[in-house]
C-alpha cells in the first residue's frame, strides 16, 4: 500500500547526531542526509563533535564531514579523552530525513575493505533531533567491517510495506504497490 496523503513516511529533524556506542573513534570522510526527493540536507552545514584528534580542527574537525570533499576526514578521540564520541550536524531548519549515507573511512586503501578501520563505525547510532534537541527517531548500524558506504533508511512507509510482504497475514488490504 502507498502512504495516505496525511501519513508522514519520514521523520522530521533539525539536527542529526552520530554516536559511537562502542567508545571507538568516529572517523569518516563524508556524512550526507537526504530528503525524500534525494536533496542533500547536510553539505555545507555547521557541525560539531565532542572531541578532535590532536585538537587539529583543520585536519580532523567536524566540518570536514560536510564539506563535500571525500579526501578530508573527521576524527574524534576515544577512551578517557572521549568515552562517548559524538558528531552533530545542524540542518538549520526542520527537514524530513529519508536516508543517511556515510562515506566510511578506511585505513590504507579501498582494496583492503575488511580492515578494522571500517569496523570502527560498527553499531554506531544516528539520532534525528527536533529543534529542542529531543530525539525523534534513531537507527543503528550493524557490523560495518568491510562496508565503505553504510546507509540508514528512515522511510517508515516502505519498511512497513516490506515487513507486511513477508508476514503470514497482513491486514487483508490489496498489497499491490
Amino acid at each position: 500500500p502507498s502512504a495516505s496523503p496525511t501519513e508522514n513516511c519520514y521523520p522530521t529533524a533539525s539536527k542529526i547526531r552520530l554516536i559511537s556506542t562502542t567508545g571507538e573513534y568516529l572517523h569518516i570522510f563524508e556524512f550526507v542526509a537526504k530528503d525524500s526527493s534525494d536533496a542533500d540536507l547536510t553539505t555545507g552545514k555547521t557541525a560539531e563533535q565532542t572531541s578532535t584528534l590532536s585538537n587539529n580542527d583543520g585536519s580532523y574537525g567536524p566540518a570536514n564531514a560536510v564539506d563535500g570533499n571525500s579526501d578530508s576526514i573527521i576524527h574524534t578521540k576515544k577512551g578517557n579523552a572521549d568515552p562517548n564520541p559524538a558528531w552533530t550536524v545542524d540542518l538549520e531548519a526542520s527537514h524530513e530525513v529519508a536516508l543517511i549515507e556515510i562515506q566510511n573511512r578506511y585505513c590504507g586503501d579501498t582494496n583492503d575493505a575488511a580492515q578494522n578501520c571500517l569496523g570502527r563505525l560498527s553499531n554506531a547510532t544516528v539520532e534525528l533531533l527536533d529543534n529542542q534537541d529531543i530525539v525523534v527517531d534513531s537507527k543503528s548500524f550493524g557490523d560495518t567491517t568491510g562496508v565503505l558506504v553504510p546507509l540508514l533508511d528512515f522511510n517508515k512507509c516502505v519498511s512497513a510495506f516490506n515487513s507486511c510482504l513477508f508476514a503470514t497475514l497482513c491486514t487483508g488490504q490489496n498489497l499491490t504497490p
